[in-house]
């Protein structure tokens, strides 16, 4: 059960008349459902029965699950789940919740079958190898030094990871679910995958997960050089409030910058600086690059695939509605989403280019995100 799967107990003891008719049907339905390799485990309990009893008994009747007797305190068990007729078939969920108290009678096997089939319980070739599961939940994020993380839920039985980013391999057969680039990534989107490694081989690929570093902002302004090396802005550069306090200087070819000054870092951004080899009194344009800041409400929030084609899904905490706006500021969608966790945007009738997303959450917050798409 704490692998995920369901468990089918079935209480009998051997001279049971009723029992030997049933347990031949329950044999074929344990053949019928994979073994006990797949998404159920069957097994068998007598209270009355030692071990030389319940080993003629399965080699009678074909039993190759597990079976408990009285050598297993068979009696303590079916005791302690208050069974009082013979046989008795249930079926217990892997949250140890009891889904059937009693399946019987027991036409056939499929009687097994289709009363399993409502809990997510198929069919499968007994000996087949079990699927090697996709990684769950990939989220790509990008952290405050232009570095992305992405991580993703553990896969049970997982022997390692590879990991893709934009289809290339860049790690291979690793242990961990988390993966971090090296900081100052350049400004564009990365896309990345996961593929488990198993004993029975590799998974699919998981679902793709995006992250955007976007384009530094950049201002220019003229400065005019001193006598004593020092270059004064003749304006100020305006930046955004909650700016990540980090800037870009370039100047003129041949001006290279020596120190830096800065005054303020919020709203204004106020400077002077030292050049080499400064002509005086000579103009020279000075470009800053300022790099926008991520908040934390942003980063509660996934896009993926980003760059789309024909859908994109949207994850994130207590998500009221979604707009979608054209570089035009036209907006060409507009949802109210249902569960407040994620949605699914079909994107196929959009033009290739660029888009925003205005999420609203149910607490009022707005976060814009950017949104390609590429057909």
């Amino acid at each position: 059960m704490d692998a995920g799967q369901y468990v089918v107990i079935d209480f009998f003891y051997t001279t049971c008349v009723p029992c030997q008719q049933a347990t031949p049907k329950v044999v074929q339905a344990y053949n019928m459902l994979g073994c006990n390799d797949f998404e159920v485990f069957f097994m068998e309990i007598t209270p009355y029965d030692n071990n030389t009893a319940c080993q003629t008994w399965c080699n009678t009747y074909g039993v190759e699950y597990p079976t408990i007797g009285t050598n297993g305190n068979g009696a303590a068990i079916t005791n302690s789940y208050q069974i009082e007729a013979f046989p008795t078939v249930i079926l217990i969920a892997p949250d140890r919740s009891i889904k059937i108290q009693d399946l019987y009678p027991i036409s056939n096997a499929m009687t097994i079958v289709n009363a399993l089939a409502p809990y997510g319980i198929q069919q499968h070739e007994c000996g087949s190898v079990p699927a090697c599961n996709a990684p769950q939940n990939v989220v790509a994020e990008v952290n405050e030094d232009n570095s992305i993380t992405v991580s993703w839920d553990a896969v049970e039985g997982a022997i390692g990871y590879n990991f893709y980013v934009d289809g290339e391999l860049t790690e291979n057969n690793i242990t961990t679910t988390t993966v971090t680039s090296p900081a100052n990534q350049e400004p564009g989107t990365y896309c990345a995958t996961v593929v488990t490694l198993c004993e029975e081989g590799l998974s699919d690929a998981s679902n793709e997960a995006c992250a955007t570093i976007e384009e530094p902002i950049t201002y220019t302004i003229t400065a005019t050089s001193g006598e004593n090396g020092i270059i004064t802005p003749n304006g100020v550069v305006d930046v955004d409030e909650g700016a990540n306090q980090t800037f870009i200087m370039v100047a003129d070819e041949g001006y290279q910058i020596a120190d830096v000054f800065v005054d303020e870092v919020s709203v204004g951004v106020v400077a002077s600086y030292t050049f080499e080899n400064v002509i005086a009194n000579h103009e020279i344009s000075v470009t800053f690059e300022v790099t926008p800041a991520i908040s934390e409400m942003e980063k509660r929030f996934n896009i993926f695939p980003n760059p789309a084609n024909t859908k994109i899904t949207i994850e994130g905490e207590n998500i009221e509605s979604i707009a979608i706006y054209n570089v035009l500021g036209q907006m060409v969608e507009n949802i109210k989403v249902a569960d407040n966790i994620s949605f699914e945007i079909c994107t196929a009738a959009f033009e290739s280019g660029v888009y925003m997303s205005r999420i609203i959450t149910n607490n009022g917050a707005v976060v814009t995100k950017r949104i390609v798409i590429a057909h």
